[in-house]
């Protein structure tokens, strides 16, 4: 006679593969992408208005040519650009960029976001005051995400290379 077995278990399951991570990405990130979205829209908009006048050429080339004047009217802008950075009234917004870069002025950041928000404080709340985008701009310096948000901001507007051509 053979003995009385227990209950037969069930297999265990096979493990779940593990779907990567996605990094949280913090308030304090999340609304300055907003914000570089908007800018980098702008100066794109800014890009197609130019590029009559520079005939396909990149601005710093365009600008050294004398193709494009420093100050002016192009399409539905009114730009001027002094050294490497153009200045731009947008559909309203006022927008400054680095042309070698189509990002942010470096060091001037806060300052470049607050030139674009501070007349449409209806749109953009906290973010058209300068204490307020100095103090975000800092804590995410200091938090080591700046220069990682930055770039990816010119990338994905495509205002990397050959994008900031006219």
């Amino acid at each position: 006679m053979t003995a009385a077995k227990g209950p037969l278990s069930a297999p265990a399951p096979a493990p779940r593969p593990q779907k990567p991570q996605q990094p949280t990405i913090d308030p304090d990130s999340l609304w300055l992408q907003g914000l570089l979205e908007h800018h980098h829209r702008l100066v794109k908009q800014a890009l197609r208005e130019l590029r009559p006048v520079t005939a396909g050429l990149e601005l710093t080339e365009a600008v050294a040519q004398g193709l494009l004047p420093r100050m002016g009217h192009a399409g539905n802008i009114e730009y001027v650009i002094k050294d490497n950075v153009a200045r731009a009234l947008v559909q309203g917004y006022f927008i400054h960029w680095d042309i070698r870069t189509g990002g942010l002025v470096p060091g001037a950041e806060a300052q470049t976001l607050w030139y674009m928000t501070r007349d449409h404080k209806e749109q953009f709340g906290d973010s058209s005051e300068l204490k307020v985008l100095e103090e975000l701009i800092q804590r995410l310096r200091k938090a080591g995400r700046l220069e990682t948000l930055l770039i990816q901001a010119r990338t994905q507007a495509g205002l990397y290379g050959s994008g900031l051509r006219g």
